[in-house]
């Protein structure tokens, strides 16, 4: 479920292994022929049976926290953990499991599920199930539930009467906690009576400054997992999914639509994985909630776990964190005979990273097509769609028409990752800082900028920066610094920038972020088939608690997308690190596995090498990566990323192009 501390609990989400590994003991493979007194052969009929799961529900009565700004989080991201004793109602669907059948449980979707955060520090989890009389169950924490996506699930452990074992494997993005639960007999192998798919989290509220009853369209990017339960005799095989989730809400319209792909079904036997149907959503919101539909698109035509073409089923979830920046949901699938339980969780793509985007006060949907927020104080909060001929970062060099630069007052947001001197763990900040391209002059390129930092107090509510000229010119890819001032501090930022993709740091105080923003790639100009390779190079700022400060970090980038299955892989190599004042040393090599989805890329990095010294991770650092496919024909990628160990934190900007 949470916290800091946890390289088993990442940002990210899934559907638990743990219940697919759990339900292959109860699935048989008996079934097949009898013979008569003539000899002739007589089929028997399968007699198991796999119902349709019930529609996601809380159970009555049952209410979650509401986020707030600023408030807690599940993952330290707004500074705030939740508080002890805090109780989160789980919306899920629960399934028995039986010697014949698998049904939904209508009573323990009725009476529903919560847990309790104990204490967060170190975690403590209390669980309640009323229609199972499992009622304030503290849990164990057992270490890893098994792959499945961007990173294990962390699997939570207490024992019942009768010698059952109630299991609770859990994922989490920043205001969301999903996963699933499952209680058995003797192993995970030998006996599931009862399994349950579920979301809870900070749940959003409707307030002045969020999404909720403007006219705003976003668009968000996540995960999808789940499990396929198929008639096989007298019992049933099983494999799990896991997949991208994309859905667009029109808070305007109250409507919301989506779709689940590149989902695999990998059976619990080991068997080879099977390509799995599309599953499209459809839904109406009330509230910060809603519910809607689901149905099959393309089917599969072969193998063992594709439902059919006609195939329905329920969608139903809701928004969390103080703006809407999450959405979690449970759907189902089922064609008559097989179906599927599974979950959602995705983060709001504004901004540019592919990450959340805080501070919103109202969204429209911009000309060219991308999403635009309207902040106060007037300018434009921009994810604008790259487009031929269209606006680019080209401008900052010089002679080239403005047309060519970011218009005037284009604001972005700076959704990067942070660290504060001496700390290991990143400071969150609500609103999102933004920067401001007030004017580029087309002769020189040399832009007006003005910072906003807002959650670092009013003294950074606008910092207005001067333009010092170019960095280091033996960087790869040359900076332009900037400077100011707030409450008598000084504020710097490097901006660095390829064609559409813009990327860099900003430094106040003890705070030090890395961010990327660009133009990005639309829908159509970005590739279904083979791959291309995006070189460049990294650029951050790393703190342990050895090291007397922050030090500076340069490296080469080389990541590679699949587009044909949404893997993007790479690496970030020849990683060095300059304490202010010293020589260069070897830093960490660190390793990047994400997913692709639309044009946002989210994963996870962790560290390939440790070569000791005092700004140096050990080789079990391990963070996230965030970021994004820009130019009108996916020319380039611009990301951000962090890592972490007990004993440091390091975050840097990725700036890459193809060949």
């Amino acid at each position: 479920m949470l916290l800091s501390g946890k390289a088993g609990l990442v940002a990210r989400a899934s559907f638990v292994v743990l219940a697919a590994a759990a339900l292959a003991a109860c699935g048989g493979e008996s079934g097949g022929t009898i013979t008569s007194p003539g000899g002739t052969p007589i089929v028997v009929t399968p007699n198991f049976t796999v119902g349709a799961p019930a529609a996601g529900t809380l159970g009555a009565g049952s209410a979650s926290p509401t986020a707030s700004s600023p408030g807690p989080s599940l993952t330290g991201v707004t500074g705030v953990a939740p508080a002890d004793n805090t109780t989160f109602a789980l919306e899920q669907s629960a399934v028995s499991v039986g010697a014949s059948a698998i049904a939904a449980d209508t009573a323990t979707n009725s009476q529903g599920a919560s847990v309790t955060i104990a204490h967060a520090s170190p975690l403590s989890l209390v669980v309640s199930v009323p229609a199972l009389a499992i009622s304030s169950l503290a849990l164990t924490d057992a270490g890893a539930a098994g792959a499945g996506g961007p990173g294990a699930a962390e699997a939570y452990t207490g024992s019942l009467a009768g010698g059952k074992t109630f299991e609770l494997d859990a994922r989490h993005l920043n205001y969301i906690n999903y996963g699933a639960w499952s209680v058995y007999t003797g192993s995970p192998a030998t006996g599931l009576s009862e399994a349950a798919a579920f979301v809870s989290g900070y749940h959003a509220q409707d307030t002045a400054n969020d999404l909720i009853g403007t006219t705003a369209t976003a668009t968000y990017n996540g995960q999808a997992y789940g499990l396929v339960a198929v008639p096989n005799g007298t019992g049933w095989k099983q494999a799990s999914l896991a997949g991208v989730a994309t859905l667009t809400v029109d808070f305007g319209k109250n409507s919301l639509t989506g779709a689940l792909t590149g989902l695999n079904a990998t059976p619990v036997d080991g068997s080879a994985a099977e390509a799995w149907n599309t599953v499209n959503l459809t839904g109406t919101l009330s509230g910060a909630n809603y519910s809607g539909s689901t149905a099959s698109g393309a089917a599969p035509t072969s193998g063992t776990y594709g439902l059919t073409g006609t195939a329905t089923g329920h969608l139903d979830g809701g928004f969390y964190g103080p703006t809407e920046q999450e959405t979690g949901a449970i759907w189902t699938l089922t064609d008559g005979t097989k179906s599927a339980l599974g979950v959602l969780a995705a983060t709001i793509n504004a901004g540019g990273s592919g990450g959340a985007s805080d501070g919103i006060i109202a969204v429209n949907t911009g000309s060219g097509g991308g999403v635009t927020v309207t902040l106060p104080g007037g300018g434009i909060l921009a994810t604008p769609i790259a487009s031929a001929g269209g606006p680019n970062f080209k401008g900052l060099e010089g002679g080239a028409p403005v047309t060519s630069a970011p218009a005037d007052n284009t604001i972005f947001a700076l959704n990067g990752t942070t660290l504060t001197t001496g700390a290991s763990a990143g400071l969150g900040l609500n609103p999102s800082p933004t920067l401001m391209f007030t004017h580029v002059d087309p002769a020189t390129g040399k832009a007006s900028l003005t910072l906003s930092l807002t959650a670092l107090g009013a003294d950074a509510t606008t910092v207005v920066l001067t333009d010092l000229g170019p960095g280091s010119n033996t960087d790869a890819i040359a900076a332009e610094l900037f400077s100011g001032s707030a409450g008598g501090k000084p504020v710097s930022v490097s901006l660095r920038h390829l064609d559409y993709t813009a990327f860099g740091a900003w430094a106040y105080n003890s705070v030090t972020s890395a961010w990327a923003v660009g133009y990005q790639t639309p829908a159509s100009g970005v590739p279904t088939t083979g791959s291309a390779t995006y070189a460049g190079s990294t650029y951050g700022a790393v703190t342990t608690t050895a090291g007397p400060a922050t030090a500076a970090l340069t490296g080469e980038a080389s990541l590679n997308v699949n587009f044909a299955t949404g893997q993007v892989s790479g690496a970030l190599t020849h990683m060095t690190v300059t304490p202010t004042g010293g020589a260069a040393q070897p830093w960490n090599d660190v390793s990047v596995t994400a997913t692709l989805s639309g044009a946002a890329i989210s994963g996870s990095t962790a560290a390939t090498s440790a070569p000791g010294g005092p700004f140096g991770l050990t080789s079990a650092a391990k963070g996230s990566v965030n970021g994004a496919l820009y130019g009108p024909a996916a020319n380039e990628l611009g990301a951000t990323w962090d890592l972490s160990d007990t004993g440091g934190r390091a975050v840097g900007a990725i700036g890459a192009k193809k060949p």
